[in-house]
């Protein structure tokens, strides 16, 4: 799935609130770990507004396969429970 040219939604938002607005500079190595610690300080910097940190809490949960970790966890437990009779 994407969302307008990116992977996903909240690549998108990321993009979009984050790091569409740093100005990089020519020479600079701009790499997945750099990136991460910048939308990562970024959003808890700014934790005490609660709305940027609602906002990426609640995209991110939205990613969320709820139906697929119940089946998961349903199957794990049936398979302990029928371990023990065995």
């Amino acid at each position: 799935m994407s969302y307008n040219g990116f992977t996903n939604y909240a690549t998108w938002r990321v993009h979009n609130d984050i790091t569409s607005a740093i100005e990089w500079e020519y020479d600079e190595m701009i790499t997945s770990e750099l990136l991460e610690e910048i939308i990562k300080a970024t959003v808890f910097d700014n934790s005490g507004a609660n709305d940027l940190v609602l906002d990426y809490t609640i995209a991110f949960l939205n990613n969320v396969n709820y139906h697929e970790l119940a089946e998961l966890y349903t199957d794990e437990t049936r398979r302990k429970y029928d371990n023990k009779l065995n």
